[in-house]
């Protein structure tokens, strides 16, 4: 029976680092670390439960109603908000190690898919990426099913709506809060720190020659 690996993306494949994108998006608001570590604060609230950057990921607001509110939290100017949303494709740049050790999982027979808390609109542009379409045997994005990693139901809708068996089935993520919850599962899983130390993790288990 084939193995399959469940890829994170933001953070895993993908570069996910807010500080670098406020501070390339706001040059001119970002004015030193403390600068950048209010901005990142204001935006993204700690991703705390509930938090309404977790609430666009989820899919649960549209960009403008996202914009409104942290708009009215932070006095941030709708225009300058939306000036971030836009910079994120191009912030999410593809990690060269973790693209190689996906061609290394791939080669070996090994079944990809992706699970990745992720709003609809980028979500849609990665798909359009034929790069991003070679590696993967499908997947689920948050937004499009309403749930959030960690949250129980996106792990038992994967393994449902990609055909998952969880003792066969390894996730490799940033945060430990969602790799505890695959474990629970029944899954293997890994914090990703870097491709290689996730390639020396892998080959110690067996998934990698």
């Amino acid at each position: 029976m084939t193995r399959t690996v469940v890829v994170d993306l933001g953070g895993v494949l993908l570069r996910w680092d807010p500080a670098t994108l406020i501070a390339g998006t706001w040059p001119d608001l970002a004015a030193g670390p403390q600068a950048v570590a209010e901005l990142i604060a204001g935006v993204f609230q700690g991703g705390r439960p509930g938090a309404d950057w977790l609430e666009y990921d989820r899919g649960a607001l549209e960009p403008a109603a996202l914009v409104e509110r942290i708009r009215v939290r932070t006095g941030l100017p709708a225009g300058r908000l939306h000036e971030l949303l836009d910079a994120i494709p191009g912030h999410l740049a593809v990690q060269p190690a973790t693209a190689a050790l996906l061609d290394r999982l791939q080669a070996e027979g090994v079944r990809l898919v992706y699970l990745s808390n992720m709003p609809a609109r980028y979500a849609d542009w990665l798909e359009g990426l034929p790069q991003f379409r070679r590696w993967f045997d499908g997947g689920v994005f948050s937004a499009r099913v309403g749930h959030l990693k960690p949250e129980p139901q996106i792990y038992a809708l994967a393994e449902r709506r990609l055909g998952l068996v969880p003792e066969r089935t390894l996730m490799l993520d940033d945060r430990a809060d969602n790799v505890a919850a695959a474990l629970r599962r029944g899954w293997s899983a890994a914090v990703f720190v870097d491709a290689a130390s996730a390639a020396a993790d892998l080959t110690a288990r067996g998934w990698l020659g």
